[in-house]
């Protein structure tokens, strides 16, 4: 159910955009069952290249003015979801630390005159989840009997 809520497996952690090789790995062709590599044959036409490298490196082209970024709609839901998650588990984390604390136990555990113990919080837990499922299980029901006569 956590996984579920989640949804983890399509959040992707630093690759975003990174969808394919680099581009200016060479030339290679494959014709047939050969393989022709282009590849630097003279000396001076590896200095040309190396030279326009540095003059690159020497004068810098002009930096443009940096954009607004436009979100697209799969980031906009990764970074709902990724919120979402966050906040839900912090939530937890202080539903937890005022559920186990020592103030809130004289409230929820209360011994009767015969010496039985009642756990109210418990009994709250158990009839909730009890009452989901049922919807739950009323609402799968009421789906396949749907699917079965309504040919959805």
């Amino acid at each position: 159910m956590v996984y579920a809520f989640c949804n983890t497996h399509d959040v992707s952690w630093g690759t975003k955009g990174d969808s394919g090789a680099s581009k200016d790995l060479g030339v290679v062709k494959q014709s047939g069952g050969k393989v022709e590599v282009e590849l630097i044959e003279h000396a001076s036409d590896m200095n040309i290249i190396y030279d326009g490298l540095v003059e690159n490196l020497r004068n810098p082209p002009p930096k443009e003015a940096p954009k607004k970024k436009v979100i697209d709609r799969d980031d906009y839901q990764r970074n709902f979801r990724t919120t979402l998650v966050l906040w839900w588990m912090m939530t937890n984390a202080i539903a937890i630390a005022v559920i186990s604390s020592s103030w809130l136990e004289s409230y929820l555990v209360v011994t009767s005159s015969n010496g039985n113990i009642t756990n109210y919080y418990l009994a709250v837990v158990f009839w909730s989840v009890a009452g989901l499922s049922i919807v739950r299980f009323l609402g799968a029901i009421g789906y396949l009997f749907g699917r079965l006569f309504n040919s959805w």
